[in-house]
């Protein structure tokens, strides 16, 4: 099953202006949802929705400038834990 980002829908909300550095930041609102992953911890969790896993968050390791283990890989959804 392919992970696909957060900033692929269009569920979300902008609460601030955009900052003095360019960022912006929105909220995203999932229903009918659950938390699955290789494990529950931050940065390995995903969001499973209607037939879709999420990655809820764009991270990149600032020193390695690498990001999640999810990243340009396949998930197997049938090793997964689920909350």
């Amino acid at each position: 099953m392919e992970i696909l980002p957060f900033k692929n829908f269009n569920f979300s909300k902008n609460v601030f202006p955009i900052d003095e550095n360019g960022r912006k930041i929105d909220i995203y609102k999932f229903e009918i949802c659950e938390c699955t992953g290789l494990n529950l911890y931050y940065p390995n969790l995903l969001i499973k929705t209607r037939g879709n896993l999420i990655l809820p968050l764009l991270e990149r390791t600032m020193s390695l400038n690498i990001g999640t283990i999810y990243d340009n890989t396949t998930y197997n959804h049938s090793t997964h834990i689920q909350a």
